[in-house]
């Protein structure tokens, strides 16, 4: 196995295909996923200066979730391929892979154009395993602890 691409992240390993999309699903617009505050600075914006919408990021993140093994792993889209598929500009798209990798639900492990690999060659990405703490953080009352003994029925 690759070590991941990338910045300082910590590596949680390869997610579930159908765990991740389900997450992913339920997770709400207001979540900390979708966020421009997520460390992606002006690198998720359209051309017109625009942000992208929490409803553009869940339907790439579906589009290549959908793609990925039952394990998570190799998604050989590229972004004239996802662009097609998500019928959305190319790089309204690229800013949205670029927006998942910085939230940390994927993580490119190949990419096309790097020393070695010709840059024909699709960017080979898998789906991240979020850490505890976002998932707690992105999905309000997910990993919510019910303490029996201190709560008072109403």
């Amino acid at each position: 196995m690759l070590r991941p691409a990338g910045g300082p992240r910590p590596y949680w390993g390869f997610a579930d295909k159908f765990a991740w999309l389900e997450a992913v699903e339920n997770a709400p617009g207001s979540a900390s996923w979708w966020r421009h505050d997520a460390g992606c600075g002006r690198s998720c914006s359209r051309a017109d200066g625009s942000r992208l919408c929490a409803a553009t990021l869940k339907h790439v993140a579906g589009i290549l979730g959908n793609a990925a093994d039952l394990d998570g792993t190799r998604i050989f889209l590229g972004l004239a391929t996802l662009a097609t598929k998500a019928s959305r500009h190319r790089a309204t798209v690229s800013a949205a892979v670029l927006h998942l990798e910085h939230a940390g639900l994927i993580e490119a492990q190949l990419r096309g154009g790097e020393m070695g690999v010709p840059r024909h060659f699709a960017t080979l990405y898998w789906l991240a395993r979020p850490g505890f703490g976002q998932m707690q953080a992105a999905v309000p009352g997910g990993a919510e602890v019910h303490d029996w003994f201190t709560r008072r029925a109403q």
